[in-house]
C-alpha cells in the first residue's frame, strides 16, 4: 500500500467518523474529494469502499448534488 492508498483509506475513514458526528455535509465533501483523486489513480477497490460509504449514509444528504443513478451507475 503507497502513500496515495493511505491518504485515500485515511480520508473515508475521517468521513465515517464525522458521519456518526452528524456532520455529514463534511464527510460527503471528504467522500467527493477521495472519489476524484481514487478515480484519477485508478484505485478501484478504494472506490468501491467510497461508493459503499456514500450509500450507506444517502438517506443524510438533501441535496440535488448528490444522484443515486449516476452513483449506482459508477459503483
Amino acid at each position: 500500500m503507497n502513500s496515495a492508498e493511505q491518504e485515500l483509506f485515511k480520508k473515508i475513514l475521517s468521513a465515517k467518523i464525522l458521519f456518526e458526528h452528524r456532520l455529514y455535509k463534511i464527510a460527503f465533501r471528504l467522500l467527493s474529494v477521495a472519489e476524484i483523486k481514487a478515480i484519477n489513480l485508478e484505485l478501484y477497490s478504494i472506490l468501491n469502499e467510497i461508493y459503499t460509504t456514500i450509500l450507506q449514509y444517502a438517506h443524510h444528504y438533501h441535496s440535488e448534488k448528490i444522484s443515486l443513478n449516476q452513483l449506482m451507475k459508477n459503483y
